[in-house]
């Protein structure tokens, strides 16, 4: 069977699993068979709430060491989930092109991407409607087997038809075809928290430098975006160290993940607040 019969019959497969509980299962099943790529998780991005992980393949030892920490904060550091925020974003996305100059060395993908074993990850972005997204999350873990450009053209080919069949499950069972949901809104109580994460120690300018330090830019492109030399900004990030009382990048993102995970839908303000308090 051809590469092309191979997208065919994957989606062929696809339509079938229309209103059934297996539907992102079978998706992200077929959208592997016709790639070289190894794992998949679907993940779903409610407004106001935080990411509901619709189905993966992945091992205990990987979803203890990489979803609990992406569920607890982590995403608001990912650049598929920036790519979100931003307007037409739908599509494939794969993650070296997307991912800022400094994210590999951040400790953000060592805990999530280092701990997962993944190598390389292609997101499709799928707009359900102004309240949801979905992100099906698709991996590489084996050095040797990387996707081949025809796999990406295909995919991006195909991107249409998986989208359509996405939003015609979404109209015929709902959000989630877990009817136990309700929102929390404590998606918007964390993101509110991330922008305030140091303001109460640190100044507006810091506070910007501090946000785009976590998410893996570079000081050269964290100068770039906010109009200042590379310089200012290393002399920027010094002070924000001295500020919160971290020495490393490490210990910057472990304070960052403790004060966040205190948030809860009445949370106001710094999260290092409440982290102070606790501690």
């Amino acid at each position: 069977m051809n590469t092309l019969d191979v997208y065919i019959n994957a989606i062929s497969k696809s339509i079938s699993a229309i209103d059934t509980e297996n539907f992102y299962k079978e998706i992200a099943d077929n959208l592997e068979s016709a790639t070289h790529y190894e794992s998949a998780a679907v993940i779903a991005y409610p407004r106001n709430d935080t990411p509901r992980v619709l189905y993966h393949d992945l091992s205990p030892e990987q979803v203890d060491s990489t979803i609990e920490v992406y569920l607890k904060g982590g995403y608001l550091l990912d650049p598929f989930y920036r790519l979100l925020e931003n307007d037409n974003s739908d599509g494939l996305h794969i993650l070296n092109d997307i991912a800022p100059e400094d994210f590999y060395n951040s400790e953000y993908y060592k805990a999530y991407y280092g701990k997962s074993e993944l190598t390389d990850e292609a997101g499709i972005l799928v707009t359900i409607d102004e309240n949801m997204s979905i992100i099906i999350s698709l991996g590489v873990r084996n050095k040797s087997a990387v996707p081949s450009g025809l796999s990406f053209e295909l995919l991006r080919m195909y991107f249409p038809i998986f989208k359509n069949l996405c939003l015609k499950h979404a109209e015929i069972t709902g959000p989630f075809q877990d009817t136990s949901y309700e929102e929390t809104m404590i998606g918007s109580k964390i993101s509110e928290a991330f922008n305030a994460f140091g303001s109460s120690v640190l100044s507006a300018r810091e506070k910007e430098i501090l946000q785009l330090m976590l998410k893996g830019f570079s000081s050269k492109e964290i100068g770039t975006l906010l109009g200042i030399s590379s310089d200012t900004v290393k002399v920027h990030r010094k002070h924000i160290h001295q500020k919160l009382e971290v020495n490393t990048h490490a210990e910057l993102f472990s304070l960052f993940l403790s004060a966040i995970s205190l948030i809860d839908k009445d949370s106001e303000g710094d999260p290092l607040t409440l982290y102070h308090l606790k501690v």
